[in-house]
C-alpha cells in the first residue's frame, strides 16, 4: 500500500494501475465490471491479487455522475486455489 498522505497528494489516476484505470473509465461510460482480477506487486515486491468491481453511479435523470469501485484483496484465496489445483494435478498423475 501507500501512505495516506501520498494517496491524498496525487490524482487518483496516477495511483491506479492502467488496467484498473481502464475499468474505472469504462464504468464512467456506463460499462460495469464484475469480478475482474488484477495482479500486481506491492512496494515489498510481494504479488497481490485484487478482485475489482466497478459500477456507474447515476443521478435522478440517469446521467452518470461517478463510479463506485470496490476492491477486495483475494491474494490468500488465489494462493490456496493454486495450491489445491497443483495437488490435484499431482494426484491425477500418480493415478494415471
Amino acid at each position: 500500500g501507500i501512505a495516506r498522505e501520498e494517496a491524498l497528494a496525487k490524482p487518483l489516476a496516477q495511483l491506479l494501475k492502467s488496467s484498473v484505470k481502464e475499468i474505472m473509465d469504462k464504468a464512467l461510460e456506463g460499462e460495469e465490471t464484475s469480478n475482474f482480477e488484477v495482479e500486481f506487486e506491492n512496494r515489498d515486491n510481494e504479488t497481490k491479487h485484487i478482485l475489482l468491481n466497478a459500477t456507474s453511479r447515476r443521478d435522478e435523470n440517469a446521467k452518470i455522475v461517478g463510479v463506485l469501485g470496490v476492491a477486495q484483496d483475494v491474494t490468500e484465496v488465489t494462493r490456496h486455489d493454486r495450491e489445491v489445483a497443483a495437488m490435484a494435478n499431482e494426484l491425477r498423475q500418480l493415478i494415471n
